[in-house]
């Protein structure tokens, strides 16, 4: 049977997401996957992203709050939070696993405490430099990076250290 590509369902997305102020769209790594993936899908169809949906990043969120911890994948989150990895991976349970540990998250927070968390992470978010502040990253090593292509397989930490302190990015001209 013929499906219909993805970005011929932006008008279904929008009805069932909505298009109201302080839209909250959740998941672990949203930054670098599902949101990117939905920007691109919704310009495929000569469409934008509503700008009230505001996304949270509970990988940003996890890596802030539990700096302690070893990893922060979903599977380790539900691990700590103890929730039954049974049927791991799969597309429902995911989305079931990610709700319970965004409800923990948000026990001891709010949405917006959240929100900003994830807006304003600063911290490098992988390699040797993990974890240690974007002003803080040495210039070679984004200089190296910029060769090797990551920051376009990785624009939310573009965004990152553009919106950081530095004052040392000129030779980043994405």
């Amino acid at each position: 049977q013929y499906c219909q590509p993805f970005h011929s369902h932006v008008d279904d997305i929008l009805e069932f997401v909505g298009d109201r102020p302080n839209t909250f769209l959740i998941g672990h790594n949203i930054d670098n996957f599902d949101k990117p993936f939905l920007k691109n899908e919704f310009e495929r169809a000569g469409r934008t992203l509503p700008t009230s949906w505001k996304f949270i990043d509970t990988l940003k969120v996890s890596r802030l709050l539990f700096p302690h911890f070893p990893k922060h994948t979903q599977s380790s989150l539900c691990e700590y939070f103890k929730i039954s990895n049974t049927n791991a991976h799969s597309a429902a349970k995911d989305v079931m696993d990610l709700q319970l540990i965004f409800r923990k998250l948000v026990e001891n927070s709010s949405v917006e405490k959240l929100y900003r968390l994830s807006q304003e992470y600063q911290l490098w978010p992988c390699f040797e430099y993990r974890g240690v502040p974007m002003n803080q990253i040495p210039l070679w090593y984004l200089k190296k990076m910029k060769r090797q292509e990551f920051f376009e397989h990785n624009p939310d930490v573009l965004a990152m250290l553009q919106r950081s302190s530095r004052s040392d990015l000129c030779f980043i001209d994405t």
